[in-house]
């Protein structure tokens, strides 16, 4: 048949004592064995992933930030910005200019806190890929990867912020 065939002429053409591997067989079990170890790896992978995300972690500083950015800090001053505007008349401060009035103002800053929240967002996103995530190399090339990895802390906070 054609696999002694195929041993026998290894064995002429090599000089060695070195026996000849034996031909593969490939069967339907074998076949099925290999498709289960390859979505083993791919769980392997998904469970290495996710142990660098590190879900709880995550979830505690989203738990944090809701609580304090959120609850404490944006809530009342969409509050107050709510009172001065239908219960107090929409007062203006001397200082400030004509056209934008206290609650203006109040609800500016709840604007930018939403945008810089925005680019921290971005950066964590950023940060998570680069450095847990093969396919980001894969898709962008190791001196992207590289370049995004350098470029956080406020330089990049400050770049988002504009641009969210």
């Amino acid at each position: 048949d054609v696999d002694n065939v195929a041993v026998e002429a290894f064995k002429a053409t090599n000089d060695s004592d070195l026996e000849a591997p034996p031909p593969m067989v490939t069967t339907p079990l074998l076949a099925k064995e290999k498709k289960k170890t390859n979505r083993t790896r791919r769980r392997a992978k998904t469970k290495k992933m996710m142990k660098g995300f590190d879900c709880k972690h995550v979830a505690q500083h989203v738990w944090l930030f809701f609580v304090w950015r959120v609850l404490f800090f944006m809530v009342p001053l969409l509050g107050m910005a709510h009172l001065l505007y239908y219960y107090m008349g929409n007062p203006a401060i001397p200082f400030l200019p004509k056209t934008a009035s206290v609650s203006w103002w109040l609800i500016l800053i709840v604007r930018l806190q939403v945008t810089f929240n925005l680019s921290q967002l971005t950066q964590f996103l950023v940060e998570y890929l680069a450095l847990k995530s093969q396919t980001f190399i894969r898709i962008v090339g190791p001196l992207v990867t590289l370049v995004a990895m350098q470029s956080t802390g406020w330089p990049f906070l400050i770049f988002f912020w504009a641009l969210w």
